[in-house]
């Protein structure tokens, strides 16, 4: 069973074709990889995680895929083997990961379908993964505040609500929404479809009020 070498082993690890242990086996190669594999470095568990800005926990967590580890902190765990090849494919297995999370595949996201408002709402999530730290509710708001899309502001409640599912967000929310996520027109099209039916749908069956 291999070292951490921080005073602790790694438990076993199959790949079992889920992204999240991709990744996480993929993270085990950069710290403790082979000294003939381009993934080598001499850090232990405990700098490689301090290199971070990581306790050892947070990242031994992270390379055994109990959990999905933060964007940054991949980064900057790919970052210490000195290789852009490699940070560019830690980051591709970090999206695969943070889609399958939401239960999305890349696919989704291109030609996107959703039946219900719930799901619609999982997608929305989906289309802010690539910008975890710039997308985020509050960071959104602002964003909104600032632009001039000729449409009302989104407030940080309203945005939680369309991402939570507990409301159908409005045509013009929906507006605002892909104009700060930068969604193309191909697929903003196909959202503002799934919006129309799904409003309509609210409209045979009165239940979740749309915002």
């Amino acid at each position: 069973m291999p070292r951490s070498r921080a005073g602790r082993r790694f438990g076993p690890l199959r790949d079992d074709g889920t992204a999240r242990v991709k990744l996480a086996l993929f993270l085990r190669d950069c710290l403790q990889g082979e000294r003939t594999s381009p993934f080598h470095t001499t850090k232990t568990l405990r700098e490689a995680a301090s290199e971070c800005g990581y306790s050892a926990s947070v990242l031994s967590k992270a390379l055994n895929g109990t959990v999905s580890p933060s964007r940054v902190l991949v980064a900057a765990l790919t970052k210490t083997v000195g290789s852009t090849a490699v940070e560019a494919r830690g980051i591709e297995l970090w999206r695969l990961a943070a889609l399958e999370d939401l239960g999305l595949h890349p696919k989704d996201l291109v030609l996107p379908s959703a039946p219900t408002v719930d799901e619609f709402a999982t997608l929305l999530r989906g289309y802010l993964v690539d910008r975890p730290q710039e997308l985020t509710p509050a960071a959104m708001a602002r964003a909104s505040r600032r632009a001039s899309f000729g449409q009302r502001p989104l407030s940080v409640p309203t945005i939680n609500r369309m991402l939570s599912g507990k409301v159908l967000p409005t045509f013009e929310a929906l507006m605002s929404f892909v104009e700060l996520a930068g969604i193309g027109s191909t697929v903003r099209d196909r959202l503002f479809a799934i919006q129309a039916s799904l409003a309509e749908q609210r409209l045979n069956a009165p239940g979740r009020v749309v915002a």
